[in-house]
């Protein structure tokens, strides 16, 4: 293509552009000298609740904005789409607080026939959206005995956040299926660019029964869900963002994703449709009933530089889990203090869930959860879990769990289950505390009739304080431990080993939350490159080769 037809081309984008956004319109809201009979369009004539928004098809680039400050119940559904270059926003004006939306349960949001779901914001078959800047709660007093919104969420720390071993209230769950906000598509095709950015979620007290599409997990924050109601034309997300947002006290999932169009295998597309460009990035997420962060469906996806706190407080759960992905990179995150629910069999900080490919965890700080980390190859012939790589991550003091010889499990700081294959774990520090005995260090697990395959540990630093530990790895197969350094106290049943160094290491760094090596640290020059290597350790520093064991490879260059 010549250079004036591409400049012909930009033109007319930009005139395009231009044009439309003379004709945009800012809708405003208040809830206090607002009128549904005003035109809506000023600061001194705005609206007064969501009547006209929901009966409103906006058009690219108007804005619907809320009174700062002030609040509003019911289901805000406003119609219509943007455009590319002119998403249609929902924002706050003036000065203040975050205006609240709050649910209040009046009708159905979900177009899926066999489901009934309630919601603050629903968004269906639309694209080229910005919500942002506001407050949204979907909670029902009703199903919490009258229970208000701030004593119920104060009951989520004092009696189950703050609680060791909290209940699981899974089979007890009666609530109706509830989200703050749910996104959903069907038949469409490619649905493009929406964004959520700087917006508290909370309150929101739905289900918490385990099955994904009936029950809790697509229950809670933000919901965005792909159906296949009977046309059957692949549709998909492309640009997902979701992004400094608070998002605590939701039951029973922080956000999550999922589509109908999910079916693969490990070499054969049957007919998954991945969703391209999703990031999810600087969030907080805190005391959620379950999961806090869903990945599925995302090719190329990015989870990075979020807080998962306190997640998992009432049922089985993670601070975080892909499934169904490609390439997904989960990065600088910090997940802690991630519930263990008493009876729970599946729980954990990160997990790399199973139906995924190349998933990369690195640079991330997991500490003081109950169970410890996992990679799920899953128990089917149908379920995979290929070329995981976990590497430049501090592990500290997680498994957590009270040891109990009567429970059918057992615990660990990393576990392994079912068919994942060619998994790589190199370059992570593993810091095992003095309350954390009789536990499997490294744990392959049966799962159905399964066992991992190809599971490669180097250049990891393994210090054990506790007593008890050990290694497990059951008849999983062609496993590789090699250049791995250790420290502590003795571990049982520790595999055969290449080139492993036990030494005292700590002598070497500043303390358990600083791992800073010094020139003299044995861990320097013993490393082993068996697989291309990042270009970043732990702290950020550019290397040139990965030839220490750990989470740095270049001490002359701290990041202060």
């Amino acid at each position: 293509m010549g250079n004036k037809v591409k400049s012909h081309i930009f033109l007319i984008f930009f005139v395009v552009i231009f044009c439309n956004t003379l004709f945009a319109t800012n809708y405003y809201i208040d809830n206090t000298v607002g009128n549904d009979s005003n035109t809506g369009t000023s600061t001194t004539a705005p609206w007064l609740s969501f009547a006209n928004i929901n009966n409103t098809v906006f058009q690219p680039g108007d804005s619907i904005l809320f009174r700062a400050g002030q609040s509003w119940s019911g289901i805000l559904k406003p119609k219509g789409s943007g455009a590319k270059g002119l998403p249609i926003t929902i924002s706050k004006y003036g000065k203040g607080s975050r205006p609240a939306i709050n649910g209040d349960q009046s009708s159905n949001c979900t177009v899926h026939p066999g489901l009934k779901k309630t919601c603050a914001i629903l968004l269906y078959n639309q694209e080229y959206w910005v919500i942002r800047d506001l407050e949204i709660t979907n909670y029902s007093s009703k199903e919490e005995l009258g229970k208000t919104i701030n004593e119920w969420e104060n009951d989520n720390v004092t009696l189950f956040a703050n609680v060791h071993h909290p209940p699981q209230i899974e089979e007890e769950s009666t609530n109706s299926q509830k989200n703050s906000i749910l996104v959903e598509a069907n038949n469409m095709g490619e649905v493009n660019s929406l964004h959520f950015i700087n917006l508290e979620i909370h309150g929101t007290n739905g289900l918490n029964t385990f099955p994904t599409k009936t029950g809790g997990k697509a229950n809670g924050g933000i919901y965005i869900c792909v159906h296949n109601l009977g046309e059957d034309i692949p549709t998909y997300y492309d640009d997902i963002l979701i992004e400094n947002c608070h998002i605590h006290d939701v039951d029973r999932t922080g956000i999550a994703f999922d589509s109908d169009y999910n079916d693969r295998t490990l070499t054969t597309n049957i007919n998954w449709t991945p969703w391209t460009n999703v990031i999810v990035r600087n969030n907080f997420f805190e005391r959620t009933g379950g999961t806090g962060c869903i990945f599925r469906m995302a090719k190329n996806g990015l989870v990075e530089k979020n807080t998962f706190d306190h997640c998992s407080i009432k049922g089985s759960g993670m601070g975080i889990f892909n499934f169904n992905t490609d390439n997904a990179i989960i990065q600088y995150n910090e997940c802690r203090y991630t519930k263990y629910n008493v009876g729970d069999i599946d729980f954990g900080g990160l997990d790399s869930d199973f139906q995924t490919k190349n998933t990369i965890i690195q640079y991330n700080y997991s500490h003081n959860n109950d169970g410890g980390f996992l990679i799920t190859g899953g128990p089917g012939d149908k379920h995979f879990n290929d070329s995981t790589i976990v590497r430049y991550n501090v592990f500290l003091n997680n498994g957590r769990v009270n040891y109990d010889p009567k429970q059918n499990r057992i615990d660990n700081v990393l576990r392994i289950s079912g068919g994942a294959t060619n998994t790589f774990i190199h370059n992570n520090i593993f810091y095992i505390g003095e309350e954390i005995s009789k536990r499997a260090i490294f744990y392959h697990k049966l799962w159905g009739k399964r066992y991992s395959d190809q599971v490669t540990y180097f250049n990891n630093v393994i210090i054990n304080k506790g007593s008890g530990n050990y290694v497990e790895l059951t008849k999983s197969t062609n496993n590789v431990f090699t250049n791995n350094a250790y420290d502590g106290n003795s571990i049982n049943m520790l595999p055969n080993q290449q080139n492993a160094i036990h030494k005292n290491l700590q002598s070497y760094w500043q303390g358990e939350d600083n791992f800073r090596i010094d020139k003299n640290s044995p861990l320097i020059g013993a490393g082993i490159n068996l697989i291309e290597m990042p270009k970043l350790d732990y702290y950020g520093n550019l290397v040139n080769e990965h030839k220490n064991i750990g989470i740095i490879q270049n001490i002359k260059n701290y990041k202060k």
